[in-house]
């Protein structure tokens, strides 16, 4: 088929026995051979656009949008609707050129975490050439100065800004780091015919680097232009933002329940060798007294390990110093700093939230359904969650995520806090149930609110929920490949479908009574 560069299309794939999406009122697992109903297999299909010199084993094409792949290996989202014999993935567009490109798309069905499993569909797409198109310099840096020309504009276009290239396409704000005239736009300028040039100069900092939209706006509406190898315009790095500062990076943030083991993994960059001996301690100040606990390794007695507080490597790596480290009981619930000893000296790197109640480090696996959290004393009048981006600290404003079946609002929330639903009890809070709109990653943040100042105590604000109690990932097998120490934690299921796995379970054998039905732990 063929297709408008930059415009919305909806791509179908047609077959026969594809993973339906509802037969009798229920989605349909269409691996069953029993013919159970079962729910959450529509998404268990994905497809990727690669150009026509490619195969279907090579990376998706960067100037799709609506479709898009962190890897060859993995691709989202899944269709938007699905039938037996159709899939139907929504709001596709791919950015066009100065000429028509052709596509070829490939398909997977199943758990689809290798390039090897997609297959070539019959046919080609074509996307026509672009009308609106823009030129610059082939090379630009942080703070370069350039003329950007942009040909094809329609008489009411009079407008021009950049915006970051995200899927929002030209609905993005303008990026204040480009300025013409001492503005970041939108810019209007003298035009010859349907061209406008305009003089644009990048200010020099780090932040500007990236790939960017050319939008032509109008009263009724934006679009973009294409133009440069990759249908946007990027700007590069300097040398000099090339080269992070080696050593461990400052302000990470961390999470442990006292009296059980803990991973503290402190990230950086090339370690020098005096960090092969550090040692890590949590205290109020890196200038005060260590918190007492012990080194933790797996399997290994604990009472052989007690010492003052310092806690020794685990493991070391390039970019990475594992710490193992057990609190003791007592230790008072709140925020500690993490202070790295080397030879070098003291430093601070980040900060470790400790609770009394709730088990931490969980990797919840799950399409949709219930966020099971286990621990002891638990609250159902006051305990709430909330779910952010992977990319955004716990205890931050958290940016929009792709959930949907919010108890409080609709999935266009950009932040809302969860209660538990009724069947919790103090051993195991139940909240939901929530939909995952799109694969991937997510933080779950939890609301200590018997740390917070009184009388505000009521979990209310994002700033409150500041404990990360673990990750929520999407789509199963793909995101698991992304923690290889899931192959070494225990799991039960959740008790309304999915998984929770740790290290640890405070509830003990009792966990899988307290999670309902479904199958034992799994090593």
């Amino acid at each position: 088929g063929t297709v408008q560069a930059g415009e919305m299309f909806e791509l179908v794939v047609r077959g026969q026995g594809l993973p339906a999406d509802v037969i009798g009122g229920e989605e349909w697992d269409w691996m069953a051979n029993d013919q159970v109903p079962r729910r959450g297999r529509r998404t268990s299909q994905r497809i990727k656009l690669v150009r026509e010199a490619e195969t279907c084993r090579d990376a998706a094409a960067s100037e799709v949008r609506g479709a898009r792949c962190s890897s060859p290996d993995l691709c989202s989202p899944g269709p938007a609707a699905a039938a037996p014999d159709a899939a139907t993935w929504a709001n596709i567009s791919v950015v066009g050129s100065a000429a028509a490109r052709h596509y070829k798309v490939c398909y997977c069905v199943g758990e689809c975490v290798s390039a090897n499993q997609y297959l070539e569909l019959p046919g080609m797409l074509t996307v026509g050439m672009a009308s609106l198109q823009f030129t610059a310099a082939s090379q630009l840096l942080r703070g370069s100065m350039f003329d950007l020309v942009v040909a094809g504009l329609m008489q009411h276009e009079t407008m021009v800004h950049l915006t970051q290239d995200f899927q929002l396409a030209c609905a993005g704000p303008p990026v204040p780091t480009f300025v013409s005239a001492g503005s970041p736009g939108p810019w209007s300028a003298a035009r010859v015919g349907t061209v406008v040039t305009i003089p644009v100069q990048v200010a020099d900092s780090p932040a500007s680097a990236g790939r960017f939209l050319v939008c032509a706006c109008s009263a009724q509406g934006c679009r973009a232009a294409a133009g440069g190898q990759a249908g946007v315009l990027v700007v590069g790095l300097a040398p000099q933002d090339r080269l992070p500062q080696v050593g461990p990076h400052t302000m990470q943030m961390w999470s442990c329940r006292a009296g059980y083991p803990c991973r503290i993994d402190v990230q950086g960059y090339m370690f020098p060798a005096h960090y092969r001996t550090a040692q890590l301690f949590l205290a109020a100040s890196c200038s005060s007294t260590p918190v007492h606990s012990t080194r933790y390794v797996k399997n290994a007695p604990m009472g052989s390990l007690e010492n003052d507080g310092w806690n020794y490597l685990y493991s070391a790596a390039e970019n990475t110093l594992a710490f193992r480290v057990k609190l003791v009981t007592d230790v008072v619930p709140g925020r500690y700093a993490a202070c790295l000893r080397s030879d070098a000296g003291t430093e601070e790197v980040g900060r470790v939230m400790v609770t009394a109640r709730v088990d931490v480090g969980r990797r919840f696996e799950l399409h949709e359904g219930n966020l099971d959290v286990s621990g002891k004393g638990l609250s159902v009048a006051h305990d709430r969650i909330a779910v952010v981006a992977s990319d955004r600290q716990c205890g931050s404003d958290p940016a929009r995520v792709g959930l949907h079946a919010f108890p409080q609002g609709p999935a266009s929330l950009a932040w809302a806090a969860l209660k538990p639903v009724a069947v919790s009890t103090d051993a195991l809070l139940a909240f939901g149930p929530l939909t995952f709109a799109t694969g991937g990653s997510y933080k779950v943040c939890f609301c200590e609110h018997g740390t917070l100042p009184a009388p505000h105590r009521h979990c209310e604000n994002p700033q409150d929920f500041s404990l990360h109690i673990g990750d929520v990932v999407v789509s199963g097998v793909d995101c698991q490949l992304a923690y290889p120490q899931l192959r070494e934690d225990a799991c039960y299921p959740l008790s309304a479908g999915g998984r929770v796995c740790g290290e640890y379970f405070s509830s003990g054998p009792n966990m899988t009574a307290a999670l309902g039905p479904g199958e034992p732990p799994i090593a």
